[in-house]
């Protein structure tokens, strides 16, 4: 059993340094979008009621009030599909396939550990 956790940390670890040298490869400025701070925010806090885990709950409110301050940068900061390159689109969808596939397997192994 340890040796598949030791193995999944490691392809955590790879994946998420993959991440870290490509965005560091764009190298433009980025600026910080407040809107999707009040989404996370809003989202923590709901994840932190039900699971009673206050940590959740503590980052949601403060997610929340950042985006909540900085309300007026909304819709300035904000990046939707059509304002992004082919190359930033490709990216993104990558992310998300990758995403929903980490997604699937954890609850295959999550439904198969309930049992």
């Amino acid at each position: 059993m340890i040796p598949w956790i030791l193995i999944a940390i490691a392809v955590l670890i790879i994946v998420l340094a993959l991440v870290a040298v490509i965005a560091l490869k764009n190298n433009k400025e980025h600026k910080t979008d407040y809107y999707t701070f009040f989404i996370l925010g809003i989202t923590w806090i709901a994840l932190g009621v039900p699971l009673k885990n206050p940590a959740f709950s503590i980052m949601g409110v403060v997610f929340a009030i950042i985006g909540l301050k900085n309300k007026d940068k909304w819709k300035e900061n904000r990046q939707t599909w059509d304002k992004l390159d082919d190359k930033q689109k490709k990216l993104k969808s990558w992310i998300l396939v990758i995403l929903g596939v980490l997604l699937l397997v954890g609850a295959i192994v999550f439904y198969f550990f309930q049992r």
